[in-house]
């Protein structure tokens, strides 16, 4: 499924994470910056990598799943740095 990404207000969250008709919707807090940004990202894809072929709308567990993950996208990540 695609990912599409949105910039808003989020209150007290930095991220989230949704399913909406037939991609993976990622928010971002825009007062986000530096590697607090960066942390944000991982964490969001991460849901979207453990949460790929569930029929839940909110990818929202923290999982063994979600954990396996984030280590995944976190080590992909930091390749390019």
């Amino acid at each position: 499924m695609p990912v599409r990404w949105r910039v808003g207000d989020l209150g007290p969250w930095q991220g989230a994470c949704v399913r909406r008709d037939g991609h993976y919707l990622v928010e971002l807090d825009r007062r986000l910056a530096g590697a607090t940004l960066d942390d944000t990202i991982v964490h969001e894809l991460a849901h979207v990598y453990a949460s790929r072929g569930e029929q839940d709308e909110y990818c929202d567990d923290h999982d063994a799943i979600w954990g396996v993950a984030y280590a995944r996208v976190y080590c992909a990540a930091m390749e390019t740095h």
